[in-house]
């Protein structure tokens, strides 16, 4: 093997290891640029969740009215309801592996404090009576889970 033969073996090695080298970079960069999306996606939706609570709540009139006065606090409330079925539904069946903890954490407390104001509470109860059709057919698992934390949180009495 003559000497040209040699360099350009040697050529092909360098552009072999170059070649991986450059397509591992790449793939590094495109593992942290997914991991950046996801971050961003989860604050987007958090925002938006968050933003769409905050609407609501300026609705829900008194709270500790169980029987509002008029139909905008009762929708307002049916409202706050089928948002937090859109919280649990997005954290726990869309998509659990990127949201999850989203519920665990923050959106779970908020729904449990809501189940404990007399007033949301008895809209839910309403909501959730008609079992065959409607948010009482679909929101089943929801409702298990916030009967579950009161079940578990200690007595006021």
């Amino acid at each position: 093997m003559d000497a040209a033969e040699q360099m350009a073996q040697v050529a092909q090695v360098v552009t072999g290891v170059a070649s991986t080298v450059i397509a591992l970079l790449a793939l590094a960069v495109a593992v942290r640029s997914d991991r950046r999306s996801r971050e961003a996606l989860k604050v987007q939706t958090y925002l938006q969740l968050r933003s769409r609570f905050i609407e609501i709540y300026r609705d829900l009139g008194p709270i500790e009215e169980v029987k509002p006065d008029n139909i905008e606090f009762k929708l307002s409330r049916q409202a706050y309801w089928y948002h937090v079925w859109d919280e649990w539904y997005i954290c726990n069946r869309l998509a659990p592996k990127e949201f999850s903890a989203l519920w665990k954490e923050f959106f779970a407390a908020g729904a449990k404090s809501g189940y404990s104001q007399a007033a949301l509470k008895a809209n839910l109860e309403q909501l959730a009576a008609m079992t065959d059709r409607g948010f009482g057919f679909y929101a089943q698992d929801l409702l298990k889970e916030l009967r579950a934390m009161e079940a578990k949180s200690p007595s006021t009495d």
